[in-house]
């Protein structure tokens, strides 16, 4: 049975692995390390030395004497405190990894059991060039909520930033995890892979505990909500990661994959018993008719605190446009019985296209793949449902001869229906129900991706019906 590590453990892990921007290789003893000494006057020391320190804070002399987590845990706040009053302003080019040292610092207190923060950290730290001791508990709630928008904000505006652009390109799994932090107590994705790791994964609420009133709690979960939803917005949705992004809002593995999936999962089965001939198509075009009501009474109902991203509106919007598009061609686009080849291509085609929309976003070629297996059995889905609906209602009553589509909801899917006046068909016979419904969802999916593009210039996971805010002149 694996060893379950202790509180002091864990910390003690949190301070080594994940608060160095750049933890070393090669431990605590490497060969030439230097110790760096803060300046008593609160001015800037050397930058490169304050960019040696963010990459590895036990660099710090006063970090390496101590002996206990509640030592080093003090050297650390005195380094932020110092850090925070700077006289100088911070060297553009390391203002990032100061804002992220700040926020995983400040943010420890609220990652622990309140049993555990008594124990495990310091109430008074020395900080360089100011006497005696200060108090730290009025620090972290001001300090953590303030670093945390501060690095929110260079996270959303990566590119700008050497440091995280390097990150973002070099080791896109390391800039995951760095968005888990923000909204997560101890994400999964990096904890140690030796031990049980003793805390749970919970949503982080940087919120007053004395006095702990139901205001503070509401006004701290509307905060996770709407870092999550930023996240979402500009992270893990381009970058095609639906359940990070269900993890970001807290709403656990069952809610996290069923929001996405629901659905999607849905329109599976009732795909699976119309091709099978278990339902009647007539039944099958009712039962798509409810289900997209039921679906949009859902999301109005349902979908709150910017949660609707999740659902990847924007993908059943961009199909409906693409189907559109196909009813207003041609009269006679359902005749051909060798239809469903262009549509399997068009889907085929389309799946092809979502993966490199993931890789120019940065995603490693794997996790791509699978993440735009996922999107493409959503927007499949989607489109399938759609063109059963338009199909089944909309086409025969709006479309030219669109008469001799009402037939097909009476008789077998996969029967031709005859047209003994075409001579210039094969066999006389158009496509059956079953070849126009894949044209329709393949046409539906690649049109719409096309469509979607133009229209916004966006990745089709964004959200729908949603404004792009800019701030200092860039989206």
């Amino acid at each position: 049975m694996a060893t379950v590590l202790t509180a002091e453990g864990a910390v003690d892990h949190y301070l080594r692995v994940v608060l160095p921007a750049d933890p070393p290789t090669t431990g605590h003893a490497a060969t030439g390390r230097r110790l760096i000494d803060l300046t008593e006057n609160a001015t800037l020391i050397d930058h490169r030395d304050l960019a040696y320190v963010l990459d590895d804070p036990s660099r710090l002399r006063s970090y390496d004497r101590a002996r206990s987590v509640d030592g080093r845990m003090a050297a650390l706040l005195g380094f932020a405190l110092w850090l925070y009053r700077l006289r100088e302003p911070i060297p553009e080019d390391i203002r990032s990894r100061a804002a992220r040292f700040r926020f995983l610092l400040w943010s420890l207190y609220f990652r622990l059991p309140e049993k555990d923060s008594c124990e495990l950290l310091p109430d008074q730290v020395k900080v360089a060039g100011r006497p005696g001791m200060e108090p730290v508990g009025e620090h972290w709630l001001h300090q953590g909520r303030a670093a945390r928008e501060e690095w929110l904000g260079y996270l959303n505006g990566w590119e700008d930033d050497p440091w995280l652009a390097n990150l973002h390109t070099a080791r896109p799994g390391d800039f995951e995890t760095e968005l888990c932090w923000l909204s997560m107590t101890w994400p999964t994705a990096a904890r140690p892979s030796a031990g049980r790791w003793p805390f749970a994964p919970a949503a982080l609420h940087l919120s007053p505990t004395e006095p702990d009133t139901a205001e503070a709690t509401r006004q701290a979960s509307k905060d996770h909500a709407r870092i999550a939803a930023d996240l979402a917005d500009n992270h893990w949705l381009p970058r095609g990661a639906l359940f990070g992004a269900a993890t970001g809002f807290a709403l656990g593995t069952v809610r996290g994959r069923l929001l996405p999936l629901a659905f999607p999962s849905l329109a599976l089965v009732l795909c699976a018993l119309l091709f099978s001939q278990k339902v009647d198509a007539d039944v099958a075009r009712w039962s798509a008719l409810g289900m997209v009501g039921a679906g949009l009474l859902a999301a109005i109902v349902g979908l709150g605190d910017r949660k609707d991203s999740l659902a990847l509106l924007r993908m059943p919007a961009a199909a409906l446009v693409g189907l559109l598009a196909l009813l207003s061609f041609t009269s006679r686009w359902w005749l051909d019985p060798h239809g469903w080849r262009v549509g399997a291509g068009l889907l085929a085609g389309a799946l092809l296209y979502v993966v490199l929309e993931l890789r120019l976003h940065g995603v490693r070629l794997w996790p791509a793949l699978g993440r735009g297996a996922l999107i493409g059995f959503i927007g499949t889905m989607y489109a399938f449902v759609l063109s059963l609906l338009l199909l089944g209602f909309v086409a025969p009553s709006v479309g030219e001869h669109g008469e001799c589509l009402l037939g097909w909801w009476n008789t077998d899917v996969w029967a031709a229906r005859p047209l003994a006046g075409c001579k210039e068909l094969e066999d006389r016979t158009a496509a059956p129900a079953a070849g126009v419904l894949v044209l329709m969802t393949g046409w539906a999916f690649a049109a719409g991706l096309a469509a979607q593009i133009l229209w916004d210039d966006r990745p089709v996971t964004a959200p729908l019906g949603r404004l792009r805010r800019v701030r200092g002149g860039r989206p």
